[in-house]
């Protein structure tokens, strides 16, 4: 039985055909985001990158994604005052799932960011199964298969290179 993506295309080498959803990445890393972009392509779904919290704002005023996958230590303005002005300032995106990834993964770091109410928090290193799983949960798109191929040797770490 083949997989098929939402729209019912088969999927190709076991990457899916259609967009699963469209996931607003904000790394200022360029190695990170590489690393993030085709393991989230390769999962079906689309990518929109923004460098920072202050990139963010303007993509999202542009396109509202299905889900933001955001790093916390950013230049201009960070994951956590862009999660702030969200929550404060656009109301139309207070169910948009936000994830952070980060570093930053001591209980401290974790809690400061409570009061924002993520979606979830993952820190780095985080293996690409465990980002997929947690993306399609969020999206609903749990019950799609991963993509076959080496998926287990990739992980997302603090400086991907």
């Amino acid at each position: 039985m083949d997989p098929t993506a939402r729209d019912g295309r088969t999927t190709v080498d076991g990457a899916p055909a259609g967009t699963f959803g469209v996931i607003l990445l904000v790394v200022d890393d360029e190695d990170v985001f590489n690393v993030l972009d085709t393991v989230l392509r390769r999962a079906g779904h689309e990518t929109i990158r923004a460098r920072d919290g202050v990139e963010a704002l303007a993509a999202l005023d542009q396109r509202k994604p299905d889900l933001v996958l955001c790093d916390r230590i950013m230049p201009r303005m960070s994951g956590f005052e862009l999660l702030e002005v969200i929550r404060a300032e656009r109301p139309e995106l207070a169910h948009l799932p936000f994830v952070f990834l980060t570093v930053l993964g001591d209980q401290r770091d974790v809690a400061a960011t409570a009061s924002l109410r993520p979606t979830a928090y993952l820190t780095k290193p985080v293996r690409a199964r465990v980002l997929l799983a947690t993306v399609n949960t969020l999206l609903g798109t749990s019950d799609q298969p991963l993509p076959t191929g080496t998926l287990d040797d990739i992980v997302v770490t603090a400086d991907a290179a």
